[in-house]
């Protein structure tokens, strides 16, 4: 049975989750900025179209780790060997749901609203994006962890189901092709004020 505090990740991977996140936990920016982060960099993690945590779920990873762990969860080894945690919070603990889902199968949107899609350039790649109005809450969540000899060392983490990684050349062929296909059919919710 995996347990939070056997879970390591860095500061690094606290920068990378402020795109998953709505807010920062208290001392965290100044603890970004010593180690060389800048405003605008934190700024754009913070701003990015993306599933988002509720700050009333979590805050930062250890947060997160502590909420996740409360609730039965399914263990799902990916394709490149990472281990995928995917469980849902009650309803009755989060009324309100505990992240926004930002990421949908475009087979999801009406087809009056499809010709809406456009494509917007997002954490570095070109990706389709839908502007609404709202953003649908979520209970789900998905932890994403690389199993080692001393435990598991975080990825990531977003509410919401599985889905893939964003196509990126370093990834192996096979595997660059699956999530290529699979960004081709999902599109990020868009909120203006983002």
């Amino acid at each position: 049975m995996l347990e939070a505090n056997n879970i390591k990740y860095t500061l690094v991977n606290q920068m990378h989750m402020l795109r998953h996140f709505e807010g920062l936990a208290d001392g965290l920016e100044e603890r970004l900025l010593r180690a060389g982060y800048t405003a605008k960099g934190i700024k754009r993690e913070l701003t990015e179209p993306g599933s988002r945590f509720f700050p009333v779920f979590a805050q930062d990873i250890p947060s997160l780790l502590e909420k996740v762990f409360k609730y039965p969860y399914k263990e799902i080894l990916g394709d490149n060997g990472n281990l995928l945690l995917h469980g849902t919070a009650d309803s009755a603990d989060f009324p309100n749901g505990i992240g926004s889902r930002a990421v949908l199968p475009v087979a999801e949107i009406p087809l009056e609203n499809r010709n809406r899609i456009f494509i917007r350039r997002n954490r570095g790649i070109d990706l389709l994006h839908l502007e609404v109005d709202e953003i649908p809450p979520t209970w789900e969540y998905t932890l994403v962890l690389r199993p080692t000899n001393n435990g598991h060392v975080f990825i990531t983490a977003f509410p919401g189901p599985p889905s893939m990684p964003l196509p990126d050349h370093r990834l192996k062929k096979p595997i660059y092709e699956q999530c290529r296909v699979y960004w081709q059919n999902h599109l990020f919710l868009y909120r203006p004020e983002q």
